[in-house]
């Protein structure tokens, strides 16, 4: 009875872990997206970095890429527009 418990609690841990990680990322790309419409690209590629890093996401990729452009960063933008390229075509 003792283990189960303590294997519940472990997967609830892992679980709450998992949505606050993902609500991290999320509170990251929608703040990079903000910066990137404010035209603050050197925030946005602070923000997106960081929320690209936990969750993948094409536009926030995309607007990344073109905060680099914005830079003058041109070997980074290359990076992120080669990366976007691999995104399925919708």
């Amino acid at each position: 009875m003792k283990k189960n418990f303590i294997n519940q609690s472990i997967f609830a841990a892992f679980v709450a872990g998992s949505l606050l990680l993902s609500g991290c990322a999320s509170m990251y790309l929608k703040s990079g997206k903000q910066a990137f419409n404010d035209m603050k690209y050197q925030d946005a590629i602070w923000y997106l970095e960081k929320g690209l890093a936990k969750k993948e996401d094409p536009t926030s990729r995309r607007m990344l890429a073109e905060s680099y452009l914005h830079t003058n960063n041109f070997t980074k933008a290359n990076e992120q527009f080669a990366q976007t390229a691999l995104y399925p075509v919708s």
